[in-house]
């Protein structure tokens, strides 16, 4: 009666191994004629400054509705879930990053990290493309400029040219682009 009885969840078993198959490779294919109608789509890459570096990176979300509706992006106000309970310390990794973007000064805005390199081999554990929105307003009495680095963001605090408010925005921006480096697998058109 044992035998008899594993024989038949053996069967069981095989049956559902080769249904899963099925159902895999089946899907597979699938796949595989998706992707030879529609291989590539265009998004809007969005410049900003690493460490005296042009890097390019894409906004796809944001916890903040009607910045969403005015950037044409996904609205996901889960992503304010990601937010710590303390604010991200410059240089200690935690689930989002700081990104400043300037309100009052059209520059692209500053990371503090980046993938490094770019794709499967980043090796840069203070990345994340979770940001954590810190507005940053030049004072009235100063002459803006660019700032391409977040030590030149932190020193221009420091002497008073800038003020920087850190906003309970978290958005979603993966870098995918580093001066003429590409993510792995992307081209650019």
């Amino acid at each position: 009666m044992n035998r008899g009885k594993t024989s038949r969840q053996f069967v069981s078993l095989s049956f559902i191994v080769a249904l899963l198959s099925t159902l895999l490779m089946s899907g597979c294919a699938s796949v595989s004629a998706f992707h030879g109608e529609n291989q590539f789509l265009t998004l809007p890459l969005v410049p900003g400054w690493f460490e005296g570096k042009r890097v390019w990176y894409l906004t796809t979300d944001i916890s903040d509705e009607s910045m969403a509706k005015q950037a044409n992006i996904n609205f996901v106000a889960r992503l304010a879930n990601a937010l710590p309970p303390d604010p991200p310390v410059p240089g200690k990794p935690s689930s989002v990053d700081r990104i400043y973007k300037f309100m009052n000064f059209d520059q692209g805005s500053v990371l503090p990290s980046i993938p490094q390199p770019l794709g499967g081999g980043n090796g840069n554990a203070n990345y994340s493309p979770l940001w954590q929105l810190y507005a940053v307003y030049w004072m009235p009495d100063q002459t803006p400029h660019e700032l391409h680095s977040e030590q030149e963001v932190l020193d221009a605090q420091e002497q008073n040219l800038i003020q920087i408010k850190p906003l309970r925005i978290i958005v979603n921006c993966p870098v995918v682009k580093v001066e003429n480096s590409l993510l792995p697998g992307t081209r650019l058109p």
